[in-house]
């Protein structure tokens, strides 16, 4: 059953295809000039498809590779500091840290990863978590580096975390290491997850796009008795998911919606009342699937919004509403039509050409629009295209579709759409024994067909 994000209106197509009839009649239409689509038959792209090269890198807007200028970009969030708190001597502490790749396109080479200025030797790298250097982050990936503390002594230790690589922004990166030991005993955090509805709990879930992921904090404990406290926290998600523990990240038992797919993993910190932390974090490890062979995912973010509110805002209702179309381009249908798929027409059975779905239409941008498509059909076309339908008066967003085969990802492109009714001819999904992509990357000022009133 799709979800319907939000409550913002979208006016019936059967209105706009009266209007558009009632124009046509009194002869005040527009040509409009539908040159970059495409029968099949005619100037069909399956004359020159060429086989996958699992390049995943995404075009530049005019449909060329990216320019060679690109830069990497090292990302670690809003962190500054790493602070293990107060950790019993000689016991020992694991914080990881998230070095994201935020480049869309380009390699980020980490060159080293060290601890400075730790004078009495407290902190150290978790070696099982760091990868072998120089290592090579692909472009929109991340990888988890852990960081061990252990006291020596009831005193506070001091240190850096050193991270250099080639963004030329910002070659060489620091992190402050805090922490305190103390002669007191830490206390023990134990987690677990489970799809709603499934037996039982367990350290690693495999789960399916937009389950629900149940978490639990059931065999922590604190030696001393005290009342424990509760701290779950994201180490590792997929790029695109904003999902947040529900009702909080403090609640000892929280759900979580898997928004998009690909890996998770979930850390839970637990603290008694003296602030002293668990040693060890609980972790959970999710892989997020999906069951179509073909899958489709659109996030996207408006520059405005994220300066102003630090991103799309479903309490608030702060976002702008993007769509997701699908089209069976072996009959004669366009964009909007009866056959074609996006937020009023969700579900097609298109016979041999299987079963493709809308699972979910985001009317802010909080969440990702996905298109599920389960036996495609051999030679089967199927166009792809993004319509801005609402920019609530923040202007530009910019779009990023994800395409995925058997669930392996196969391509990745992203486009600036400027405002309200820009309409994105993403490309041609070719279904042979090894399916690839026709890129088009065309965009409209305005819907090929109808105006946002409609689409």
């Amino acid at each position: 059953m799709p979800q319907i994000q939000g409550a913002h209106i979208k006016l019936p197509l059967l209105f706009v295809i009266v209007l558009l009839a009632w124009i046509a009649v009194v002869g005040c239409g527009e040509t409009v000039d539908d040159s970059n689509q495409f029968e099949v038959g005619e100037n069909s792209p399956s004359d020159n498809v060429s086989p996958p090269d699992n390049d995943v890198s995404p075009p530049d807007s005019d449909g060329s590779p990216p320019d060679d200028d690109e830069q990497p970009c090292l990302d670690i969030g809003d962190v500054q500091t790493v602070d293990f708190g107060v950790v019993p001597i000689d016991a020992t502490a694991t914080r990881h840290v998230e070095l994201r790749n935020c480049s869309p396109t380009a390699d980020l080479q980490l060159q080293d990863v060290s601890i400075g200025d730790d004078a009495d030797g407290a902190f150290v790298i978790d070696q099982e978590t760091l990868p072998t250097m120089p290592y090579v982050l692909d472009a929109d990936t991340n990888v988890a580096v852990g960081i061990q503390y252990t006291p020596s002594a009831d005193s506070e230790d001091v240190g850096e975390l050193l991270v250099a690589s080639d963004d030329a922004a910002e070659p060489e990166l620091v992190l402050e290491l805090l922490g305190q030991g103390t002669s007191q005993e830490c206390p023990v955090a134990e987690a677990a997850g489970r799809i709603d509805d499934s037996d039982s709990f367990e350290s690693f879930v495999e789960a399916a796009n937009q389950d629900v992921l149940q978490l639990s904090s059931e065999g922590s404990y604190e030696p001393n008795e005290e009342e424990l406290h509760y701290e779950w926290s994201i180490i590792e998600r997929p790029a695109g998911s904003n999902s947040e523990f529900v009702p909080s990240a403090n609640d000892p038992e929280p759900t979580l919606d898997i928004d998009v797919i690909g890996p998770y993993r979930i850390e839970l910190m637990v603290f008694n009342d003296t602030g002293i932390p668990t040693c060890e974090a609980g972790v959970v490890e999710v892989d997020a699937t999906h069951d179509g062979n073909i899958y489709i995912e659109l996030t996207w973010e408006a520059p405005e919004i994220i300066a102003e509110y630090g991103g799309a805002d479903q309490a608030a209702q702060v976002g702008t509403d993007l769509d997701i179309h699908y089209l069976n381009a072996q009959g004669l249908d366009t964009w909007g039509s009866n056959d074609s798929i996006y937020w009023q027409r969700t579900h097609q059975d298109w016979g041999e050409h299987g079963v493709a779905r809308l699972d979910i239409d985001d009317l802010l941008g909080v969440n990702p629009e996905n298109i599920t498509h389960d036996d495609p059909g051999e030679d089967g076309i199927y166009r792809l295209g993004v319509h801005y339908f609402s920019d609530n008066g923040f202007g530009q967003s910019n779009a990023t579709v994800r395409i995925y085969f058997d669930n392996e990802l196969y391509t990745m492109m992203e486009r600036p759409l400027q405002q309200a009714d820009n309409f994105w001819f993403v490309g041609n999904i070719i279904w042979l024994s090894q399916p690839t992509v026709s890129v088009i990357d065309d965009l409209e000022e305005t819907h090929p067909l109808m105006s946002a009133a409609g689409f």
